[in-house]
């Protein structure tokens, strides 16, 4: 899981740690090995920062896509301070008021294909604060989804492990800049749009508690349509996590071995 480049605590942007919601979802028992992800949610702007997880054979099998949203269940975070889309999609206007043209979906951080293993697993996708608004042409549906499948194929021969995570902010990533368009939830409540989406993966070799190899890569992407573009074009989409590291302040992968970490996450190219 990423931690503050410089501390421990798993915080993006400038929040409150007051406000983060940090939290580790098991699709079995919290005593076995059945992680499912782990998510940073800041309640006060109701945006997920980051969603980490773990990706191999085991997470995948007969299950269809549930289509269950719904609410992280209120004994573990209060409802009141996550987004209403449950039974409905991000909006562009209050009332009457129009405030845009945006088609945002509801974009899976972890995405439905990836936990096809248990009908509790995928269901687990569909909680509030594994959703966030995303472009759908030619981005969620597009170049987006062409990484997400890969990632897939990838993890059927190989173990991953993946951070996913929006930033708000603006950096200067060569982009020029970029202001999304204003989005509601279904009570009217502001939600910010991303203005990014990013995935840092990375492999092993040995085991988790005997690393004896690293290799990573970067995905960074603006939030709005893609057309016509590859989801791995080097020159605009893959980044050394090293340098995803430095636009989001966050430090990935803090649980390997200096050494190993140092030269995976310095890698630019995808193709281990």
């Amino acid at each position: 899981m990423p931690a503050v480049m410089g501390g421990s605590e798993a915080v993006m942007e400038s929040t409150s740690t007051s406000n983060l919601f940090t939290h580790t979802f098991y699709y079995g028992s919290e005593t076995d090995s059945n992680r499912n992800y782990t998510v940073c949610y800041d309640k006060s702007a109701r945006t997920t920062y980051w969603v980490a997880y773990p990706l191999n054979s085991s997470h995948f099998g007969s299950v269809s896509r549930t289509d269950d949203y719904e609410y992280v269940p209120s004994d573990i975070l209060a409802q009141d301070c996550q987004v209403n889309v449950i039974g409905s999609f991000y909006s562009y206007y209050i009332s009457s008021n129009d405030k845009g043209t945006n088609n945002y979906s509801k974009g899976h951080l972890l995405p439905s294909a990836s936990r096809t293993n248990t009908t509790t697993a995928n269901q687990q996708l569909f909680y509030s604060v594994n959703l966030v608004p995303q472009i759908q042409s030619n981005f969620n549906s597009g170049v987006w989804s062409t990484l997400e499948g890969h990632l897939q194929t990838r993890a059927n021969s190989e173990n991953l492990y993946i951070v996913t995570g929006t930033m708000c902010s603006q950096v200067n990533d060569g982009n020029g800049s970029f202001t999304p368009e204003e989005t509601y939830d279904t009570n009217g409540v502001n939600i910010p749009a991303p203005r990014y989406f990013y995935k840092v993966v990375l492999k092993i070799g040995g085991s988790e508690s005997n690393p004896t190899s690293a290799t990573a890569i970067g995905f960074w992407y603006t939030n709005q349509s893609h057309t016509g573009e590859s989801y791995n074009d080097t020159e605009k989409f893959v980044k050394s996590v090293d340098q995803i590291e430095e636009w989001t302040g966050l430090d990935f992968f803090v649980n390997l071995p200096n050494d190993l970490e140092a030269t995976a996450e310095a890698m630019t190219t995808p193709w281990w």
